[in-house]
């Protein structure tokens, strides 16, 4: 099975289980918000309360729902400084994130 087809049956998962990071499955999305994560490079690993979401590749234009409150978000990519966001859900709402990723040259 291709990685991004096996990823994407992981994210799957956890989003009808109701992950630990906060993502609601799509038929308890009524009171959900929504995220929308625009991420360079597309390489980036994204967490969501310290929970994997995928790459920024498996994330384009792809809304994640989740419960309403704050959420931190963080993404990580070797040779880039981190870079951790904390992001405001309301009920019923979307946000559209971008993060362009600093390369490293420290060293």
């Amino acid at each position: 099975m291709r990685k991004a087809a096996m990823l994407g049956l992981i994210a799957a998962a956890g989003l009808s289980l109701g992950a630990a990071d906060g993502t609601v499955s799509t038929s308890d999305s009524s009171n959900a918000g929504t995220i929308i994560i625009e991420v360079r490079p597309l390489q980036s690993a994204v967490r969501l309360d310290g929970v994997p979401v995928g790459t920024a590749h498996d994330l384009i234009a792809r809304p994640l729902y989740v419960r309403p409150g704050s959420h931190i978000l963080s993404v990580t990519s070797p040779g880039f400084i981190p870079s951790t966001i904390q992001v405001d859900v309301r009920p019923a709402w979307g946000t559209r994130i971008w993060v362009d990723l600093v390369p490293d040259r420290r060293g």
